[in-house]
């Protein structure tokens, strides 16, 4: 017989403390993957501004240049959402499925 998960809706405390363990490893391998993008990217850039001088500069007024549009392009998107859902709810069926009972397996 194997072993129950979970009793009276809850985990075992040892295999609550070994997700909680997992996940932090998670988070400290994540941060430590953006930190060693962050700096491969530096010295990328370090790198072109020896080989090109003003690259470093270029690059950053180019990153402005596009986070500033993104930024504008979200608004955007977020205006026409709102003008569109204004005073009206809008509820959209799945192509796939005529209802949820549908969906479920439900018979009608």
């Amino acid at each position: 017989m194997k072993p129950r998960l979970i009793e009276n809706g809850r985990c075992p405390a040892d295999l609550e403390q070994s997700i909680v363990t997992w996940l932090e490893d998670l988070h400290r391998s994540d941060e430590t993957f953006y930190q060693m993008m962050s700096l491969e990217l530096w010295s990328i850039a370090q790198t072109m501004d020896e080989v090109i001088p003003g690259f470093w500069g270029k690059y950053m007024h180019n990153r402005q240049t596009i986070v500033q549009q993104h930024i504008r392009e979200r608004q955007n998107r977020s205006v026409q959402t709102s003008k569109r859902s204004e005073g009206t709810i809008q509820l959209r069926s799945s192509p796939r499925h005529k209802s949820r009972r549908s969906l479920w397996g439900v018979a009608e």
